[in-house]
């Protein structure tokens, strides 16, 4: 399979991924132009030939591509709940709709509240909902170390909400 090609099916493969990912780790819509500047490090990078794993590998270059960008701005700015949405499954009551979008929200401003490496390794694990090990190969991070900061990160929300109890942090 040609480079391009090979390329090409990543992005047709992955682009909505690494597009929600972006939209949760930065906290707004306007990340097309990053979207774009993650594919073209793709392009023009040299080690994608030896890739097993393209989604880690692309959620990698997504995330330092993200704080590449946060650098620049010179602000680090997770955005308010209105800016995130989850859309709610098409089978609930408007009431339950409601709760669920209210509940999604409240966790979302508990997340952007932790520290980075909290807020790494919840949104890969909890919304882009990647393996430990895919997150370690992420995060370039050993696995234990993945599973330590998601436990903690998980107790840090219950401790401010007490309506997360029930998270599941399997």
């Amino acid at each position: 399979m040609s480079r391009e090609k090979q390329i090409e099916d990543w992005f047709y493969l992955y682009v909505d991924e690494v597009y929600n990912f972006l939209i949760y780790y930065l906290g707004h819509r306007d990340v097309e132009d990053i979207v774009q500047d993650v594919f073209i490090k793709v392009i023009r990078s040299n080690k994608f030939e030896n890739v097993h794993t393209p989604k880690t590998y692309l959620f990698t270059i997504a995330r330092n591509t993200a704080i590449d960008h946060v650098r620049k701005s010179k602000r680090f700015k997770w955005g308010t709940s209105d800016e995130v949405q989850q859309v709610p499954a098409p089978d609930l009551s408007p009431e339950s709709s409601l709760l669920a979008s209210e509940e999604h929200n409240t966790f979302l401003e508990h997340i952007k509240r932790l520290k980075r490496s909290y807020k790494d390794v919840l949104v890969l694990r909890l919304i882009n909902e990647l393996s430990f090990t895919e997150i370690a190969d992420t995060l370039r991070w050993k696995e234990a170390k993945v599973k330590t900061t998601y436990y903690r990160a998980i107790r840090k929300l219950q401790e401010k909400s007490p309506e997360l109890k029930e998270v599941n942090v399997r």
